[in-house]
């Protein structure tokens, strides 16, 4: 079994461009660290106060191990809900709805109905 780590394009006068896959061996499916080490994240490493203040600091860091990411910027995992969860939560937004369309027009209060 091989993982491929990177693709480049190779320009030459002869032939062209030619595309060029760099390949490691693994015997392992498993997520690979010394193949993909921790990148810089979309977090701020400083405040605002504390860059101008003139710290240094590096980046924060993230890992690109897919079973470990969901931080703050995504939110973990997306929890699927069935039909049924949805369509009781759908029945549920429309009775209020309906509920807080009635009390607006009780108050003479005019509003876009579709």
């Amino acid at each position: 079994m091989s993982c491929e780590s990177a693709r480049l394009l190779k320009v030459t006068n002869e032939s062209g461009i030619q595309p060029l896959s760099f390949y490691v061996p693994r015997k392992s499916d498993a997520f690979q660290t010394d193949i993909f080490p921790n990148t810089a994240s979309s977090e701020p490493a400083h405040t605002c106060e504390e860059w101008w203040s003139g710290s240094s600091k590096g980046p924060e860091l993230e890992t690109l191990n897919p079973n470990k990411r969901g931080g703050a910027q995504n939110g973990g995992k997306k929890k699927l809900l069935s039909v049924g969860t949805l369509s009781a939560s759908l029945k549920k937004a429309e009775a209020r709805i309906k509920y807080l369309e009635g009390r607006l027009d009780a108050s003479g209060i005019s509003y876009d109905k579709k």
